[in-house]
């Protein structure tokens, strides 16, 4: 396994983009995969794995998540789980589990959420780490091992940070297995398949905001500066490549990265962040049933020159992300903070891809495609109420 790539385009505070490249080394990056912020409101941590197995024509995503609520009034912890088999069809499944069913171990990295978990095993050596999940949610039962086939993908480097005046937060997302094999077992229902060397993907996201304060008017949080996340994986035989699209918000210049990651056999061929936005084109209106429809994607930067048409197939999951707001107030909410969702669903996708002097043809990939729009609500207003209570109750208990 190639352990080192070129990266181009460094990624510095604020999203701040330079045309630069470095020579990327992962290995003294591992250890910060494991990293947990604090237990404090506005932090944010996502550990999302998925396996594709062409054998038995399977598709098998499992996220665990811990964050705020949308209101910002307390934190959630929840289990989701996604599968698409021959037998059974699409299961969709995503459950809150309580704080105190939510455990973790860095050394060793060990994360418990009920019945349910991931632990790492490292090979020192060898400067990767692999990662043993069990999930253990109703009818479904999962058990498996993911090994990298190639090293940790660092697209945002270590870690990114964002100033907005007086409030502060950190952003690490690291793929720590970009392209990896799988081998275990997964069981829904009475249906149980059998995985040996299926294809996995395994990352570590999460957000740091500052120190709390009365009604949090210092607390920068993750939808304060995401508008939307595009995330495309496409996987064929040796071949995986994967396309992120980061859109800002205003306050940060409304800026757009382009993050690309190629992987051919054991190594990362390509590694490229760019300000250049991918063209897309909507080729069919969208589809209410997969709530995609068939679209193209094309670039060309510097020696990369890219044309993809991306066919949406089906729906894992869609959701609404004021899902858990009571029902009562949830129009109300919707009219302050917008309608932000997300939906993750498969899609085949033809590929003609040259870099340089390399030509990639693919046709009818497998792909996973995940669109994640937030509130669109000018975060700068919510501020300004945030920092008029705070300073209202601030007088108040001087006062006494």
């Amino acid at each position: 396994m190639q352990t080192e790539y070129i990266h181009h385009g460094i990624i510095s505070d604020n999203a701040a983009l330079k045309d630069d490249s470095i020579h990327m080394d992962p290995a003294p990056f591992i250890q910060d995969a494991f990293y947990h912020p604090p237990d404090q409101l506005g932090n944010m941590e996502i550990w999302y794995a998925d396996v594709y197995d062409p054998l038995n024509d399977s598709v098998f995503v499992v996220q665990f998540t811990y964050g705020p609520d949308l209101l910002k009034k307390e934190t959630l912890l929840l289990i989701s789980f996604y599968a698409y088999t021959p037998d059974q069809g699409v299961t969709s499944l995503t459950r809150p589990v309580s704080l105190e069913q939510f455990k973790i171990n860095e050394k060793p990295y060990h994360v418990t959420l009920g019945k349910s978990m991931i632990r790492n095993h490292q090979d020192p050596y060898a400067h990767r780490t692999g990662y043993h999940i069990q999930v253990n949610l109703e009818q479904i039962h999962m058990d498996v091992s993911i090994e990298p086939v190639v090293s940790s993908w660092l697209p945002f480097g270590e870690k990114v940070p964002f100033y907005d005046r007086e409030r502060k937060g950190i952003f690490s997302w690291i793929p720590s297995i970009p392209k990896g094999k799988v081998n275990g077992s997964v069981t829904i229902g009475q249906s149980t398949t059998k995985l040996t060397d299926a294809h996995g993907y395994y990352d570590h996201t999460y957000w740091q905001t500052g120190t709390h304060r009365p009604f949090h008017s210092n607390l920068l949080f993750w939808d304060d500066i995401l508008v939307r996340w595009e995330w495309l994986k496409i996987i064929h035989g040796d071949i995986k490549i994967a396309i992120n699209e980061f859109c800002f918000r205003p306050w940060l210049n409304s800026r757009e990265i382009s993050s690309f990651m190629v992987c051919k056999d054991d190594s990362i061929m390509l590694s490229y962040n760019h300000a250049a936005r991918i063209k897309r084109t909507l080729n069919n209106p969208v589809q209410p049933n997969i709530k995609a429809g068939e679209f193209s994607l094309s670039c060309t930067i510097n020696d990369l020159n890219l044309n993809m048409k991306v066919t949406p197939s089906t729906l894992l999951r869609y959701q609404d992300m004021l899902e858990y707001v009571n029902p009562v107030s949830r129009p109300l909410v919707r009219m302050m903070f917008g309608s932000p969702v997300a939906y993750y669903t498969l899609a085949f996708v033809n590929v003609n891809m040259t870099l340089g002097t390399e030509n990639i043809v693919l046709t009818n990939a497998m792909a996973f495609y995940e669109s994640m729009v937030l509130t669109t609500r000018p975060s700068r207003f919510e501020d300004r109420i945030r920092k008029f209570i705070s300073s209202r109750l601030s007088r108040r208990i001087l006062k006494q």
